[in-house]
This record gives structure tokens, C-alpha cells and sequence, in this order.
């Protein structure tokens, strides 16, 4: 005897459409990890960029202090300066150098980092200036685009589609099965052939089956829509961040440049209006302005980059 069934099963369909969108997680998996990694990177080349920038700053505050321990030694040997006039000079150098060492040992292990980002192949890395990219000042509209794009989202979004699709697998798998085939078989001497139908019943306890299903979804279109909420909440911190630190470096630098006195310093001191004191406390409030400056930069590259990460 044999049978041979052909069944109607809309469960087939509902299968296929849940595998797709699972292909679609995986893809968009990858290019979460993907943004992960070249927003780390970013992350560490804004990093070299500061401290490149700031080798430069004390390459020249280097030079400025060597030239000054060496004219207060030549005083000091003369007779013109006091033995604390120049141990000043000298502590002073020594503490510039000490800040140049401990500058170079933050680039030595940013440089290891950017290796090992870059599949343990060195990488040459001696920008020092940021390359400031624009805000835009329309974040309800930046933000909608960035949704779209947005990997995490996009991933709940599926999730919430193949939670749906599960709530249809399953009625489905819940509702009769109508069977139909062909059925040959053979007796003693007489042969019987012809076309079957059935029908399948479901076991009544599939109905608990649909219901998670449907307490599923909704917990999936909660998460989905919190999610959201926190990635909105997020970005607008960021979004607000950025044009804050945008505002106060454009006010900074002007105000600074507008202020200096740093050429003024090294004259005043030769000309006896400052003495080694006043002028090394002038001269550590500029450095300082400057070091602001830079590290107002750094500030704002990282989170313009922490934004772009979402793109």
C-alpha cells in the first residue's frame, strides 16, 4: 500500500519570511560591528592628533626653556643672577621635558592601539591639526535620516516583524490541515487507485502557543519604542554637546588671540619689568589657554565623531 500526501501548509510561507528577515539581522549585525570599529578608530586618531599637536606646542616651549636656563646660567656664572634665578630656570626645563617624555609615552600607546585596529600593521601617524566638520543646526531633520540608517534600529525593527510573522506561523499551525494525494494499493488480485483528502485537527493547546506569540510582539514593540527613545534622547545630548563646544572653542581662540601677551613676556623679562617668577606665571597661563584649546578641539571631534557613528 502506498500514499502519497500533498498538504496545503501556509506555515511554509511564514517560515520562509521569518528566514529572510534573519538573513537581514545577520547583515545588519556586521555593519553594527563594522561602525563600531571605525568609530573606535576615529576615536583614537583624534587622540594622536591632540598629542601630535601638543608635541608640537612643547617642542617650542623646549626650545624657549633651554634658551632660558642657558642665559641664566651665563648670569649665574657672571654674577648678574642668584643661585634661585637659575634653579628656577633649570626646575622649569626640567619639567617641560618631563611633559614631553610623558607625551610621547600617551602617543606610544595610541600608536600600539591604531596597530592593533589596523590588523597589527603599523601605521604612520603625524597629523596634528582637526579637521572640524560642519554641525548641522537642524537636528529633528539630521535625526530622522539617521534612524533610517541607524543598524540597531533597523535590527529591532525586524525583530518586531519576525515576531509578527511568528504570531501568523503559529495560528496557522493552529487552523485544520486540509491534505490531498493520490493513493495506490494493491490486493489480491485487484489493484485500487484513486484521489485522497484530509483534514488535520490541532491539538486545542497550540492556542496558548499563539497567545505568547502575541504577548511577544507586544513586548518587542515596547522595547522597540523605548529603544528609540533612548536613542533619541542620546544623539540630542550629543547633537546639543557638540554646538556648545563649537560656540566655546570659536569664542576661545578669539578672545585669545585677541589677548596675548606671549610675545610681550620674554621682552618684559629682559627689561627687568618682570621678574623670573612673574613671567614663568605669565607664560603658564598662556600655555594653558593653548592646552584648553587643543583639548576644546579633541572634545569636539569625539563627540561630532560619537554622532557619526549612528550615520
Amino acid at each position: 500500500r502506498r500514499v502519497l500526501f500533498r498538504s496545503f501548509p501556509t506555515a511554509y510561507g511564514y517560515r520562509n519570511q521569518i528566514s529572510d528577515y534573519r538573513n537581514i539581522q545577520v547583515e545588519l549585525e556586521y555593519e553594527k560591528q563594522h561602525k563600531s570599529i571605525i568609530t573606535q578608530t576615529r576615536l583614537v586618531c583624534n587622540g594622536l592628533i591632540f598629542l601630535n599637536a601638543l608635541r608640537n606646542e612643547l617642542i617650542k616651549r623646549t626650545e624657549n626653556a633651554q634658551k632660558l636656563a642657558e642665559s641664566y646660567k651665563t648670569k649665574y656664572d657672571i654674577g648678574e643672577a642668584g643661585l634661585i634665578d637659575y634653579n628656577k630656570a633649570q626646575v622649569y626645563l626640567l619639567n617641560i621635558i618631563k611633559d614631553v617624555e610623558a607625551n610621547e609615552i600617551d602617543r606610544n600607546a595610541l600608536l600600539a592601539e591604531l596597530k592593533s585596529l589596523n590588523g597589527g600593521i603599523t601605521v604612520e601617524f603625524n597629523d596634528s591639526v582637526f579637521h572640524l566638520q560642519t554641525i548641522t543646526n537642524d537636528f529633528e531633520q539630521w535625526f530622522v535620516q539617521v534612524e533610517q540608517n541607524n543598524p540597531v534600529l533597523q535590527w529591532l525593527k525586524q525583530e518586531v516583524s519576525i515576531s509578527r510573522k511568528n504570531e501568523k506561523l503559529n495560528t496557522a499551525m493552529g487552523l485544520p490541515k486540509l491534505q490531498a494525494g493520490y493513493m495506490s494499493e494493491d490486493v489480491v488480485g485487484q489493484t485500487y487507485q484513486g484521489i485522497v483528502f484530509g483534514i488535520t485537527i490541532p491539538l486545542l493547546e497550540n492556542r496558548n502557543t499563539v497567545k505568547y506569540a502575541k504577548a511577544k510582539t507586544v513586548a518587542m514593540e515596547s522595547a522597540e519604542a523605548d529603544t528609540r527613545l533612548q536613542f533619541y534622547n542620546n544623539l540630542k545630548a550629543l547633537h546639543t554637546k557638540s554646538i556648545s563646544l563649537q560656540n566655546s572653542l570659536n569664542d576661545y581662540q578669539l578672545n585669545l588671540q585677541k589677548y596675548s601677551n606671549s610675545g610681550l613676556l620674554l621682552k618684559a623679562l629682559n627689561n627687568g619689568e618682570l621678574s623670573l617668577v612673574e613671567y614663568f606665571y605669565e607664560l603658564s597661563l598662556y600655555y594653558e589657554s593653548i592646552d584648553k584649546i587643543l583639548l576644546l578641539k579633541k572634545s569636539l571631534n569625539d563627540t561630532v565623531t560619537e554622532l557619526n557613528r549612528h550615520q
